[in-house]
């Protein structure tokens, strides 16, 4: 009997053995195969990628330490550059390629006025140098950025080189700034960079560097009737006390000026709200300006036209106000279009062109 069911148990495991699962696929499971090697390749890909941004993320907050200054007044590091964003894939150096008059050949609606509700809210720029611990007169070179909600990207307020200083002979001068490309939006903070250097014989040094914030919401609560005039926090540093001063416009349309006149015009423009004469922007200042004599040809004559290079051509003006020329030319605020007027300034005759835009 134990022999026999040995020999039973002997034949039944090799008739098992010869036998298939009834339910196996072999065109799925090699399928199968191939989406599990497909997944493990996926993953080494992703891993590969994660670790080659975070190299790069890394590397990149390493060079940012370099925009990071100690300051001996406050005893911490404080940031010289914008730091709201990932330096690995935002260049802090690029320009913004967002200009003036965006809305102005809008053809949607036509060029009406509007109101004090029409606008944005818009600050407008001027930058004493308060205090400087080389003295004066000072030759200023260098860098004032601002960057706003709109995209973050450099708008250059300020930018000479080296071989085309400032003279800054005196506490009330200030810079001559030749921007914004465009006015600012301040629905948000935005930053001002601001990086200016001396030149001297032995070695230029910096004379002012780091980084400004402007606030919106914590401005104190005011109509749509009321501008306000202020200032920006001091930025103090080493060699000198920089102070960026603004005129805060709610509910205020884009104004960009073109004047064109003689070759030769001397004396200056300037431009503001009725509402803040005192804020006035100036547009041009033939004492500022180097004159380079061209030996090659004769110089134009004193009637002929053209365009008269603007140290800035872009502010912001409230929706209700006049924007009011010196001459006293006056223009009221529309939505879009432009509009031009002609007037005699002393023995100039002068075209200006204003051409307005919502946003």
């Amino acid at each position: 009997m134990a022999a026999d069911g040995g020999g039973s148990g002997s034949d039944s495991d090799g008739d098992w053995s010869c036998l298939e699962p009834f339910f196996y696929d072999e065109t799925a499971a090699r399928a199968d195969g191939e989406r599990r090697l497909e997944r493990q390749r996926q993953k080494k890909l992703k891993e590969a990628k994660e670790k080659a941004a975070w190299e790069a993320y890394t590397a990149a907050m390493e060079e940012k330490k370099v925009y990071e200054l100690y300051d001996p007044y406050k005893w911490n590091v404080v940031y010289t550059r914008f730091y709201l964003c990932n330096p690995a894939i935002f260049d802090l150096d690029e320009e913004s390629s967002i200009g003036p008059m965006r809305h102005t050949s809008d053809v949607h609606q036509p060029p009406l006025l509007v109101d004090d509700r029409g606008g944005d809210d818009r600050l407008r720029m001027s930058s004493p140098i308060v205090s400087s611990d080389v003295g004066f007169p000072l030759l200023v070179y260098g860098t004032v950025i601002a960057r706003d909600v709109v995209d973050q990207k450099c708008l250059f307020l300020f930018h000479r080189t080296r071989d085309h200083c400032q003279l800054i002979t005196s506490e009330e001068e200030s810079l001559v700034l030749n921007g914004p490309p465009r006015a600012m939006e301040v629905d948000e903070s935005v930053f001002f960079e601001v990086h200016l250097k001396v030149e001297e014989e032995d070695q230029d040094r910096d004379l002012s560097k780091g980084l400004i914030e402007f606030r919106s919401l914590s401005m104190p609560r005011r109509s749509q009737d009321d501008a306000a005039v202020g200032s920006c926090p001091l930025l103090d540093t080493r060699l000198s006390k920089v102070q960026l001063s603004y005129a805060y416009i709610p509910g205020a349309v884009e104004a960009a000026v073109d004047i064109q006149g003689c070759h030769y015009f001397h004396g200056h423009i300037t431009a503001c709200s009725n509402s803040i004469p005192d804020a006035a922007i100036v547009l041009y200042d033939s004492s500022k300006l180097l004159i380079e004599a061209n030996s090659a040809t004769s110089p134009p004559a004193s009637n002929s036209t053209a365009v008269v290079d603007l140290a800035g051509r872009v502010m912001a003006v409230r929706a209700a106000d006049e924007l009011v020329l010196t001459s006293f030319v006056e223009y009221t605020p529309r939505i879009n279009g432009s509009e031009t007027k002609q007037t005699i300034c002393g023995i100039y005759n002068l075209l200006i062109k204003v051409s307005w835009s919502l946003r």
